[in-house]
């Protein structure tokens, strides 16, 4: 897709996801967090669960594609950025033509720059094509009626908390560091992420702070290494799951889908010509496969 091409609709951007799908899934299609999905499980009407593959649960995709169409607001207006797509303008520039705040389109390069759809690069100078930032920028879509500048901010529109101590169910940029062992300046920028923004509940002096829990799980997302976090271990009910082949049906229970779904996502994938799982003995009256391969094809 060319920096200029439209955004795709809600319902594009989720096909070719299964018929049910995980926050997970949902997060990667929608280039967000899977924090971010929960917050979008609070809109009127999100469907309810259908089910589980593995822990994860499931959410019927028309569904989730239509809750989200219903709940776009707005884009950011582009109009006054200015006719001439191939002008190259810098940031103070852009920031001036949009009438959004500088230091959120200063912000833009850092909050953006690794995600799905990064702000456009800038030349030499820090210039950027007009057409390209018009284009970046009216693919900007907030949910739940947030506005426009305020999600760039990773703010909420709701005062935050207020604390007078740090508890055992919060962590400041302190513990952060402690944490992913990130210098104070890296924290910082880690921390100002718009989905990790939008966690904070409140300060304690003059220290944001963020629930925990939620916090060292996103970070755990993004791929850091957390000192506290200790190898995890199989617990003998897992061990025991994994210690012989499974049959369609023992998968579905264990999956808490039909068989019809187990059948469905293997012809799917072999119709894709995408790799799955075979029977550990094709000739035997009841197909059974390893449960450790077919988990990793369930979940991808």
């Amino acid at each position: 897709m060319s920096a200029e091409t439209p955004p795709a609709p809600t319902t594009a951007r989720l096909d070719g996801l299964p018929d049910e799908i995980t926050a997970q899934e949902i997060a990667g299609a929608r280039g967000v967090s899977v924090a971010t999905v929960r917050n979008w499980m609070k809109l009127p009407g999100w469907p309810d669960s259908v089910g589980k593959r593995g822990k994860a649960v499931l959410y019927p995709n028309a569904a989730v594609a239509q809750v989200l169409a219903d709940n776009e607001a707005g884009r950011i207006d582009t109009s006054g950025l200015g006719d001439d797509p191939a002008e190259l303008v810098t940031l103070p520039t852009i920031a001036e033509r949009t009438g959004l705040p500088q230091g959120t389109v200063s912000a833009y390069p850092a909050l953006y720059g690794a995600s799905n759809d990064p702000f456009p690069a800038g030349d030499s100078l820090g210039r950027r094509r007009v057409g390209d930032v018009a284009a970046w920028l009216s693919r900007r879509t907030t949910l739940g009626g947030i506005r426009p500048v305020a999600a760039a901010l990773g703010k909420s529109t709701a005062p935050a908390a207020s604390k007078t101590k740090i508890t055992e169910g919060d962590i400041d940029i302190n513990g952060v560091q402690e944490e992913t062992g990130l210098g104070r300046e890296a924290a910082k920028s880690l921390l100002r992420r718009t989905e990790l923004a939008a966690m904070s509940t409140g300060k304690v002096g003059r220290n944001r702070i963020w629930p925990r829990a939620a916090l060292l799980a996103e970070l755990k997302q993004l791929g850091y290494t957390l000192r506290s976090e200790k190898p995890a271990r199989l617990t003998a009910a897992e061990r025991a799951w994994l210690s012989e082949p499974r049959s369609a049906s023992e998968l579905a229970e264990h999956y808490s889908v039909t068989i019809g779904a187990i059948t469905h996502r293997l012809q799917r994938a072999r119709d894709a010509d995408a790799q799955v799982p075979e029977p550990v003995d094709p000739t035997a009256a009841v197909k059974k496969y390893d449960p450790a391969e077919f988990d990793g094809f369930w979940k991808r």
